[in-house]
């Protein structure tokens, strides 16, 4: 039994809070087969804030941005700033695919897509003056890994 002088520093100490754990990393899963999104040549890598990497991929105004591997579109729309319209495709519970800057979407919310299906025709970079150019980014539980990582060599 605590003696009366112990019993409010007990108290105190049952009182304070516990460093909650460190939560578990999330499952992920083995990636999908990855195709190319576009014909176009890389021009260049983009870091996220996040800090991951998207890459703008060349190409002609209207030319085929297909799905980069089989899954099913969340996100059809120009909501997202800074990355026109977009067509955001869930491949399972870990990964997703984004590709931004289209003139037109082909997908809806909800469709059903296999890997190389056309989802959208190539639209102009952001902002004005821009050459036509596909925005591609590949995530992993949320956070955008290096598509080069990812995708097959050329």
């Amino acid at each position: 039994m605590l003696s009366p002088a112990a019993r409010p520093a007990a108290a105190a100490a049952a009182a304070r809070p516990r460093p909650a754990p460190a939560p578990a990393p999330l499952p992920v899963s083995a990636p999908p087969h990855w195709s190319w999104p576009a014909d176009g040549a890389v021009l260049g890598a983009v870091s996220t804030p996040s800090g991951g990497v998207g890459l703008q991929i060349d190409g002609a105004l209207g030319s085929p941005v297909r799905a980069a591997a089989a899954g099913r579109v969340v996100y059809t729309g120009a909501g997202l700033r800074a990355y026109g319209q977009l067509v955001i495709i869930k491949h399972d519970d870990t990964w997703l695919s984004a590709y931004g800057y289209n003139r037109e979407l082909l997908v809806h919310e909800g469709d059903n897509v296999r890997e190389g299906q056309p989802i959208a025709a190539m639209g102009a970079g952001p902002g004005a003056g821009h050459p036509p150019m596909l925005y591609f980014e590949i995530r992993v539980n949320g956070r955008p890994v290096d598509p080069r990582t990812q995708l097959p060599g050329r």
